[in-house]
């Protein structure tokens, strides 16, 4: 970002992305801009294309992206940009998931629906409404917050009030439903809304989370949950103590991460400012590195708010639009 200007390869655009609202891919650079434009680079002949449609670049498989003009939805391949499929389909998705040959959505009525992605053809739909949990005593909705992917036919969705529904891909039957980290809720600092940041591991069939200060793992085909790792030693950060306690908190609080093999990008903080950035090591279960920013030099509520991680290269946003990039030393 330079001016408010995106600047790729010391070319400047004349849009202002946000960092979760793109979608890279070899040849093309897909754009959500600050005032929702939409827009795709193409990297080989560096034009700026600004198009009429809408993007839906909420997806997990970053090679199909869902297109919304005048209330009717397609998908197009954000590689070729071939003429893209019209999904037959009367709800409007919110997320979606390409695999296979399939598009996997769910829409605000909580509803999760599979189409064909080559035909646009529906296959099934499943209805996960009526679902409650309690916050502050009082009953909500468990709405649909994530589709975590797909391991063989698993389609796994994670729903409000620590939910994880496991879903047959053939026809939408739902195979389990469980409450993985239930009884974590106002322990240790969790709250409901903390069980987001979860990540679907293919090689292992396991999904893992590093949040607030603790490493947990689910099996996926056991239903078995657990926690690997505690950075908990009882001076954390607003976990039953007061922000003005004069001892300095020395446990670190994880609040957003990037999800590999043998690594987890996050950052976090040791008191109510996002200001660590890190590497968590999923083998020994360690933190390799990290490094506390001093933001407040630009701004007294300046934090991290993002972290994407390519190339070998850590990606940090914070909320004064600078963005910090770190690199291994060799």
């Amino acid at each position: 970002m330079k001016d408010g200007k995106l600047l790729i390869n010391e070319d400047v655009y004349n849009c202002n992305p946000s960092l979760m609202l793109l979608s890279n891919h070899e040849l093309i650079l897909w754009i959500k801009d600050a005032k929702w434009e939409n827009y795709y680079i193409d990297l080989k002949s560096k034009k700026l294309n600004k198009v009429s449609y809408n993007l839906g670049l909420n997806s997990i498989n970053r090679d199909y992206i869902l297109t919304f003009e005048n209330g009717i939805q397609k998908i197009i391949n954000a590689n070729n940009l071939l003429e893209p499929v019209i999904i037959k389909t009367t709800v409007s998705l919110q997320s979606y998931l390409v695999y296979n040959n399939k598009l996997v959505g769910y829409s605000k009525s909580n509803c999760i629906s599979s189409t064909n992605r080559e035909t646009g053809e529906f296959e099934w739909e499943t209805n996960l409404s009526g679902r409650r949990y309690l916050i502050n005593n009082e009953e909500q909705e468990a709405n649909i917050t994530a589709i975590l992917g797909v391991y063989e036919n698993h389609l796994l969705v994670w729903l409000a009030g620590d939910r994880l529904i496991s879903i047959d891909t053939n026809n939408g039957t739902i195979l389990y439903e469980i409450l993985p980290f239930e009884g974590l809720v106002d322990v240790n600092g969790f709250q409901l809304w903390d069980f987001r940041d979860l990540f679907l591991e293919q090689e292992t069939g396991k999904i893992i989370m590093l949040n607030k200060l603790f490493y947990y793992e689910i099996d996926i085909l056991t239903q078995q949950v657990q926690q690997c790792k505690s950075f908990y030693t009882g001076n954390a950060y607003g976990l039953g103590r007061l922000p003005n306690m004069p001892e300095p908190p020395t446990d670190i609080t994880f609040k957003q991460a990037v999800y590999t093999n043998d690594f987890i990008y996050f950052i976090g903080g040791y008191t109510f400012a996002t200001n660590i950035v890190g590497v968590f090591n999923r083998k020994t279960y360690n933190i390799d590195w990290q490094e506390s920013i001093n933001l407040l030099e630009t701004d007294n509520f300046n934090n991290f708010k993002d972290i994407q991680y390519a190339n070998n290269k850590i990606y940090v946003l914070d909320t004064g639009n600078q963005l910090h990039i770190f690199e291994k030393e060799e």
